[in-house]
């Protein structure tokens, strides 16, 4: 069991599951103190996808409203000023 000291007090730091949460920053080891590697089921690297595929869709639809409202601001721009013009 490792106990460590800090400034708030004691707390325990092995077999408490919640301390690694994503999976990732935390690697399990044996009591001899070796790293227990796993590998995913299927063998292959699961390939995320997800931030391709958002990192091209938000620009895109920032990049289409951005040009909608261009298009309303110059439409409603030209309107009142041929107003002031017309009269």
């Amino acid at each position: 069991m490792i106990n460590s000291h800090n400034v708030l007090g004691n707390y325990r730091a092995s077999g408490n599951p919640d301390l690694c949460v994503s999976g990732k920053s935390c690697q399990p080891t044996s009591t001899d103190g070796t790293v227990i590697t796993s590998t995913p089921s299927g063998g292959r690297k699961k390939s995320n996808k997800l931030p391709v595929i958002l990192g091209t869709i938000i620009p895109i639809f920032v990049f289409f409203w951005a040009i909608v409202g261009f298009l309303v601001h110059h439409k409603r721009r030209t309107a009142a000023i041929a107003a002031i013009t017309a009269g």
